[in-house]
């Protein structure tokens, strides 16, 4: 039992159109991820708009910084392995241009307390 933290790899896919992020197909779609998970988040749109994660709203651009946490960049890919000590709400934007997240957010569920 690894008290409600995930294991294992999910993919999701991101792009750019109309100066906002389409994360799986959505446009400025919210996510439900869980701690102990690792996602990667692959960018299509990498080159002109890098994809980061804070716990701000628009990030560098709401005056707040990137969360870097469990996080590596490789090329495109950004891997976030959700730590348990990552807060419940993040937010995902683009360093180059505000507002391409929108006010979506990323919840994160599962428990604090579980070492990994």
């Amino acid at each position: 039992n690894n008290n409600g933290g995930g294991t294992g790899t999910m993919n999701i896919t991101v792009s750019a159109s109309g100066g906002k992020y389409v994360v799986n197909g959505v446009t400025t779609g919210s996510l439900s991820l869980e701690k102990g998970m690792t996602y990667t988040f692959t960018n299509s749109s990498n080159s002109a708009h890098p994809f980061r994660l804070s716990t701000t709203m628009d990030g560098t651009h709401g005056g707040g910084s990137t969360y870097g946490l469990g996080v590596t960049y490789s090329g495109n890919v950004l891997t976030f392995v959700v730590p348990s000590t990552a807060p419940t709400t993040l937010y995902y934007y683009c360093t180059v241009h505000s507002g391409m997240g929108g006010s979506s957010s990323i919840s994160i569920s599962g428990s604090t307390n579980t070492t990994y």
